[in-house]
């Protein structure tokens, strides 16, 4: 094998060099231009009428009086009657006009009638006997456990042994393999078995996701030197991008488009686009200087950016800007799923762990969500777990860095909890076996130092004035995060914490590097052994120096 090496300091060209970014200039000097900050000639502003409900139907929508108002220029029903809306704030109606004022002002003269239906907005810890077994897949369960990264194999056997309700047009598919399917789920899906009677079937808002046995648990639990047990997780929390979602389209003909998107996939706008227009992705011409910030969030056009093409092109084309206001981005835009596991372990007193068991729970809003990766990390030999997805009516779950494994390192917190009671001795234990063969896999490691060790110091809370016991960072005594339910509002229209002062506030999630320091004692040799077995962070390289 070739010996490979880093260039000696002399002739490294990178590494070790300070690198100016190409877009700090701009930045800095506040030259940069966000979508925000499009302003195209004739440009009209629009508005969106959003369903207060959590969970109703469309009966009726009468926009009669919004048409005959000086200054509308358009008008266009994004789910008209007979619709369902799944969660408070969903698009119903986009109306253009010459001013925001004007807009808003035709969205108040908008009449919307709506059934309104029983509704789930609390992630709080199933009731006993409530989830209902794993039946055939709809292509909406295959697409939420792409979004949760079920490895492949757990998709296809699931696909292979439940069957599904539909079989997919070549186009679903395509979509699937764009979202990450591989060759094999696609496979799969081609293969399997259909049940159309069960698309009809009504769905419980709690399901069985997983349930998986390895080893001789009991066994492993009777021979463990110490057991530990506790309630973690982390709840359901919004993006904050400092800009809003949104967008700008104008058609420049009546069969080309020009948009000005806030977006973290430029080059795949057009295609999402191009289906729901009904014109070839090729004449979508999508444009963006600078984001401020997605997170994971801004990936797809949205109902918003699709309804300002719509609302352009009976505008005669011209352009029109939706930007969401805060309350809605907040509301809308997506959010991490929550998470919470019932665990216990079981350890050897040189800080192995022999056994481990969980019963957990979470939602990423309609499409409920799947397992977390737990145990997280480690590679123990004897497991029980359960997972139980909610399907409530809080919103869409979108993409945030690496999904379900910030929740997964919650979850396996009490692997550590578990070595600290060994003192000192713990400690090490934790370190030999993060650099040993009972690492699950380097990937995993690598990406979740940080998330791992840089959390907060335990049940330090990072807001004093939350009464609700909602959490902001990676931290024990996650129990607190449990008493959900009272800080929702009784529309359903809620799902963040309440502040002490009664308005419900979004919680932002808080990281801390002072756990490094307090492993300082650990000598320098051990902390670099630890530290390249698990991660190549920055943030975390400066802490330890």
């Amino acid at each position: 094998m070739a010996d490979y090496g880093w260039p000696d300091a002399e002739h490294r060209t990178l590494i070790g060099k300070r690198i100016t970014r190409v877009d700090s200039p701009v930045k800095v000097s506040g030259q940069a231009k966000y979508t925000y900050d499009v302003k195209r000639p004739g440009m009209l502003f629009g508005k969106i009428l959003r369903c207060p409900y959590a969970y109703a139907k469309v009966v009726s929508i009468d926009a009669s009086a919004a048409e005959k108002m000086p200054g509308v220029k358009a008008i266009h029903i994004i789910q008209g009657p007979n619709s369902t809306i799944h969660w408070a704030g969903d698009e119903v109606v986009a109306v253009a006009a010459v001013d925001e004022p004007t807009a808003e002002d035709a969205v108040r003269a908008i009449k919307v009638k709506y059934q309104k239906l029983s509704h789930l907005v609390s992630d709080a810890e199933p009731p006993k006997g409530a989830a209902q077994a794993q039946g055939p897949l709809s292509m909406d369960d295959i697409d939420d456990m792409l979004d949760n990264q079920v490895p492949a194999r757990q998709m296809v056997e699931q696909i292979q042994q439940y069957g599904i309700t539909s079989k997919p047009d070549e186009g679903t598919l395509k979509g699937l393999q764009e979202d990450g399917a591989t060759d094999e789920v696609i496979k799969a899906i081609r293969a399997a078995t259909v049940h159309p009677e069960a698309g009809s079937r009504p769905k419980s808002n709690y399901q069985k996701a997983a349930a998986q046995t390895l080893g001789d648990g009991e066994k492993a639990f009777a021979q463990a030197e110490v057991i530990s047990e506790g309630l973690y997780g982390v709840p359901v929390i919004t993006h904050c991008c400092l800009e809003s979602h949104g967008s700008t389209s104008e058609w420049t003909d009546n069969d080309h488009l020009l948009v000005h998107m806030s977006t973290q996939n430029v080059s795949g706008i057009a295609g999402q686009m191009a289906e729901p227009l009904k014109i070839p992705a090729t004449n979508i011409r999508v444009h963006q200087d600078h984001i401020g910030g997605g997170f994971g969030s801004k990936f797809s056009p949205d109902r918003w950016g699709i309804a300002t093409a719509e609302v352009s092109k009976k505008a005669g084309g011209k352009p029109v800007r939706i930007m969401l206001e805060r309350d809605s981005e907040l509301k809308v835009a997506g959010a991490r799923p929550s998470a919470y596991a019932r665990v216990r372990v079981g350890a050897k007193r040189d800080g192995t762990i022999v056994a481990w068991q969980s019963e957990s729970w979470g939602t990423g809003g309609p499409g409920g969500g799947g397992m977390p990766p737990i145990p997280y990390v480690f590679s123990i030999p004897n497991q029980r777990k359960e997972h139980t997805a909610i399907r409530n009516n809080i919103g869409p779950a979108r993409a945030w860095r690496a999904p379900n494994h910030p929740q997964a390192a919650v979850a396996g917190h009490l692997q550590r909890r578990t070595r600290y009671r060994f003192g000192p001795d713990g400690l090490e234990a934790e370190v030999a076996s993060t650099c040993s063969e009972q690492i699950r896999q380097p990937r995993a490691r690598r990406r979740s130092f940080a998330a791992y060790v840089g959390r907060t110091r335990p049940r330090q809370r990072l807001r004093s004035d939350y009464s609700s016991g909602w959490l902001g960072g990676y931290q024990d005594g996650f129990a607190g995060s449990r008493n959900r339910n009272p800080n929702l509002h009784p529309d359903g229209c809620g799902r963040y914490p309440r502040h002490s002062d009664g308005h419900n506030q979004p919680a932002n999630w808080g990281h801390d590097v002072s756990a490094f320091r307090r492993f300082r004692r650990l000598d320098h040799d051990r902390w670099r052994e630890f530290f390249h077995a698990t991660c190549c962070c920055g943030r975390a390289r400066r802490a330890l120096l």
